[in-house]
């Protein structure tokens, strides 16, 4: 059962693979080394607001995504209108001025103005980003598809304030896509290479949560795989 586990653990890890780099969309920083937080210091949390009145099952889904992935939980902060601009930039002073101690990073979840095509924007040297709600709807409604896109987004706009780089796989959600085709590929989780990144990180920035035993959680993995995929493994064993 160990060998069996070891070997899924592997391919789970490398079946990620892809060749080459993709540049970051444009409106996006690429994400740049975060120093060390005091370990003696408070735990720092990730906030999210409602900026604009962003549909509220969506955000739900959103921070329970984020909680899954980052490992640790969010402050969701009370919402909040818009400025009402067309520069999202113009969005962060009343942002700066809800960031406390403890505050790792902001991001804003905003429904943003009608001369604002970015789907994403991020400051890591504010420690404030935001993901579009508005432009990353679909032209043709698909819910399912919103939502995908607002979870895959958000997540990589948390990734790149830890400063996880971006994905060369298409399917993880830290890849930086290159148009809406690349963006309907992307996954909702970063792949397993930057999962192992959560944990160095996180404790690197003292965020918030209970530390996770790594190994358990890529056994856990493992072990979620092996039960979605049983009738594949059986098929396996009987042409051996």
């Amino acid at each position: 059962m160990k060998s069996v586990l070891a070997s899924v653990g592997i391919t789970l890890i490398f079946a990620v693979g892809c060749q080459g780099q993709m540049p970051p969309m444009p409106g996006t920083t690429p994400p740049a080394e975060i120093p060390a937080a005091d370990p003696a210091g408070p735990k720092q949390r990730i906030a999210i607001i409602n900026v604009g009145g962003v549909d509220a099952a969506i955000m739900e889904h959103c921070v329970t995504n984020l909680q899954a992935v980052f490992l640790t939980p969010l402050t969701v902060l009370p919402p909040q209108e818009a400025v009402g601009a067309d520069s999202l930039e113009d969005e962060l002073p009343p942002l700066e001025k809800l960031k406390a101690e403890d505050t790792f990073c902001i991001l804003a979840v905003i429904m943003g103005g009608e001369g604002n095509e970015k789907y994403v924007a991020t400051y890591p040297k504010r420690r404030i980003a935001f993901v579009n709600a508005r432009t990353l709807k679909p032209a043709d409604g698909d819910e399912t598809l919103y939502e995908r896109r607002m979870k895959s987004e958000t997540v990589r706009m948390v990734a790149y304030q830890m400063g996880i780089a971006p994905a060369p796989d298409p399917r993880c959600a830290s890849h930086a896509y290159l148009n809406d085709d690349g963006l309907n590929q992307k996954g909702t989780n970063l792949c397993p290479p930057y999962q192992a990144d959560v944990f160095k990180i996180g404790a690197r920035l003292n965020l918030q949560g209970h530390p996770i035993d790594r190994e358990q959680y890529y056994r856990k993995l493992a072990e979620e795989w092996m039960e979605k995929n049983q009738e594949q493994l059986q098929q396996q064993k009987k042409k051996r």
